[in-house]
């Protein structure tokens, strides 16, 4: 029964993407965005290489816009309109329709992930890639997507309106990811920062945790951090709708 309502609100929610023209723009935006920083910035053909790693490098930062315009309104347009109260008036559970928003969310970015299939075209003309690597690095930034969407509609779950959830969203994932970031993380050790707190920081990011997918290396501990850090900020987002809806 329990299955039965998350996926009822899996495809309320995902239907709502799909009829909205904001969510088709923020897809095409954010496939040119990963487009142009491949083979403008990484200048992807004149490497002369059949290998995806410099078009992966740009996921985490293309997710930075994609995830929070698909998560933006998950709670506050639901609030202005309603349809959170009411839905939680019925015989469903905070966490049907929590974990029914995020799968939705999770979905809305496997398909703009599926859409950059052009890429694989351009690669198997460039050359015989490692399909192993390639298949890797796709699941790396689809679990990245899936952190990220969890980690957005714990930021969204604050806001009251869509932009504020959109900003909320932007400023923690930029923040986390940037703790992965190997020139952030020098800046902090030259700001005398001590070695274990950068250590300790760098671990939490989820930016640090896709390197070695992105390179086509499957590593266990990479995938149990994803799927804890998505439990983690579900669990999170639970509470936050728990107490707004206290009496």
């Amino acid at each position: 029964m329990r299955t039965c309502k998350t996926l009822s609100a899996f495809w309320r929610e995902l239907k709502g993407y799909f009829d909205s023209p904001v969510a088709y723009a923020f897809l095409v935006a954010f496939l040119v965005m990963v487009n142009s920083l491949t083979f403008c910035v990484s200048r992807y053909y004149e490497l002369e290489q059949a290998v995806l790693t410099p078009f992966f490098l740009w996921h985490p930062w293309s997710y930075l816009l994609l995830v929070p315009a698909a998560t933006m309104g998950s709670w506050a347009d639901g609030r202005r309109a309603c349809t959170v109260e009411q839905l939680l008036a019925l015989p469903v559970t905070v966490t049907s329709v929590l974990v029914g928003k995020f799968l939705a969310a999770w979905a809305f970015c496997g398909v703009s992930l599926l859409l950059t299939f052009p890429i694989l075209v351009t690669t198997a003309y460039l050359g015989g890639p490692n399909w192993n690597a390639v298949i890797c690095g796709y699941a790396g930034s689809f679990l990245f997507a899936g952190a990220a969407a969890a980690t957005a509609l714990f930021a969204s779950s604050f806001a009251r309106s869509r932009r504020g959830g959109f900003a909320a969203a932007l400023a923690l994932l930029a923040a986390l990811t940037s703790m992965g970031f190997g020139p952030a993380l020098d800046a902090l050790a030259g700001w005398g920062v001590p070695g274990c707190v950068v250590g300790a920081l760098s671990s939490c990011s989820p930016l640090a945790h896709y390197a070695s997918l992105s390179h086509g290396v499957l590593d266990f501990a990479d995938v149990v951090y994803y799927i804890g850090a998505i439990a983690f900020m579900l669990s999170a987002a639970k509470y936050v709708a728990d107490c707004r809806n206290a009496p």
